[in-house]
């Protein structure tokens, strides 16, 4: 039973579960105004990071026979739970979904509403649009930050952080398909470097990574951050994003775009740390 327990646990991702979780309790914390509620906030952040659960496990779904050839040690192309299994378990975080949003405001039931079912048709075909996918991922990832701020009652605060968050995941996106291109193609899956090759994908990354550490600089200067902020970007998020930079110099190894891919989710963590730390009560 237990082994069953873990396998659904796997599915959701768990590691991506807790930085949606722990995102829009920051987004809260940051955004918090006269509407603030502490056990508001929280019900806002399960049903938010259970949405992103739900994601992962319908993706993978639909990703079955991508997955046998990209990543064969999954739960579902291992063996290990069945395409029906999934399909149930994602009916039952819909429903856990729908009873947690009844404790929410308007605005925050409709995102959520929004974000399942344009994450369901991006599973289903929007995945295999060249960077429409990637954007489509890349915006709900921004919108937890807006999601945060609207549980809350104040979406302003949210708008930097989301355009940090969009920008980050949007390169890491454009990565994952690089490491996927051997089973997107042979599955007839259209992606960036599928169609424009490893060297333009790869210019497409530089070119967005400098715009991303020039953009982490602006919100110090425009005062809207503290120096803790400033200190965090320089010393620990620039220089990583840097060195991921270094390694897709390297080579084209699906080892290196692994890395690259890690090193930005590690990139993400570390951006919501620097947000939390700067920012002006």
């Amino acid at each position: 039973m237990f082994k069953q327990i873990g396998l659904y646990i796997k599915l959701i991702r768990p590691v991506n579960f807790i930085i949606a979780f722990v995102t829009i309790m920051v987004a809260g914390f940051i955004c918090k105004s006269g509407n603030y509620n502490f056990s508001i906030l929280i019900i806002a952040a399960f049903a938010g990071a259970l949405t992103g659960a739900g994601g992962n496990v319908i993706n993978d779904y639909f990703d079955y026979d991508i997955d046998k050839i990209n990543r064969p040690n999954r739960v579902l192309p291992s063996g290990n739970l069945t395409k029906l299994n999934a399909l149930i378990f994602y009916l039952i975080l819909l429903f856990l979904i729908a009873l947690l949003t009844i404790n929410l405001n308007i605005t925050s039931v409709i995102i959520v509403l929004v974000a399942n079912i344009t994450i369901f048709f991006y599973s289903y075909k929007l995945k295999g649009v060249v960077l429409v996918g990637n954007l489509v991922v890349s915006f709900f990832t921004g919108m937890a930050f807006i999601y945060g701020g609207a549980a809350v009652g104040n979406i302003e605060e949210a708008v930097v952080p989301a355009l940090f968050a969009f920008n980050i995941n949007f390169i890491r996106e454009i990565i994952k398909d690089a490491e996927d291109a051997e089973g997107d193609f042979a599955n007839g899956v259209v992606t960036f470097p599928i169609v424009f090759g490893i060297k333009r994908t790869k210019t497409l990354v530089f070119v967005l990574a400098i715009i991303m550490a020039i953009g982490t600089i602006i919100p110090y200067y425009a005062e809207i951050y503290k120096i803790e902020y400033f200190v965090i970007i320089m010393t620990v998020f620039n220089p990583l994003l840097i060195y991921s930079l270094k390694l897709l110099i390297k080579g084209n190894s699906i080892k290196i775009y692994g890395k690259v891919s890690m090193i930005l989710k590690l990139l993400m963590v570390i951006g919501i740390i620097a947000i939390y730390l700067g920012f002006k009560n």
